[in-house]
């Protein structure tokens, strides 16, 4: 086996490695990335992959992030099948968020509120509108 020289070398080759291996790529640095047994057959191979952007509201943190990371993987559902024809199957859909008290509404529509200053869009279905 001949010698390779890398600038660097990443361990794990999860969603994380992978990630991090390309972008470094994109930057013109020469990575390795080494596996134990086979890209994503651990738990990147196994997850459901949900990305809920705002599971974590009361987060400021994880709240500014999450906006952030949907882009990214929208951005990369389109780049990445262009760059290597690869599609890992990334798909956009809607959730529902209910509230079974009447505190629960309260909340949910401070929230929404709160959402929508943020630039989002929501819709509010009330019982009637479902049944």
């Amino acid at each position: 086996m001949g010698k390779s020289v890398s600038d660097v070398l990443i361990v794990g080759g999860g969603v994380i490695g992978c990630l991090t291996a390309y972008y470094l790529s994109k930057a013109d640095h020469k990575v390795t990335l080494i596996e134990a047994d086979q890209v994503a057959c651990g738990a990147s191979g196994k997850s459901a992959g949900w990305l809920t952007p705002y599971s974590h509201a009361n987060d400021p943190a994880m709240l500014a992030l999450s906006p952030i990371s949907l882009d990214l993987h929208r951005t990369l559902s389109k780049v990445l099948q262009e760059e290597t024809g690869v599609d890992y199957g990334f798909e956009e859909t809607p959730f529902l968020r209910c509230a079974l008290t009447e505190e629960g509404v309260s909340e949910l529509q401070s929230w929404q509120v709160e959402r929508a200053a943020e630039g989002n869009v929501m819709e509010w279905i009330s019982p009637s509108d479902i049944r």
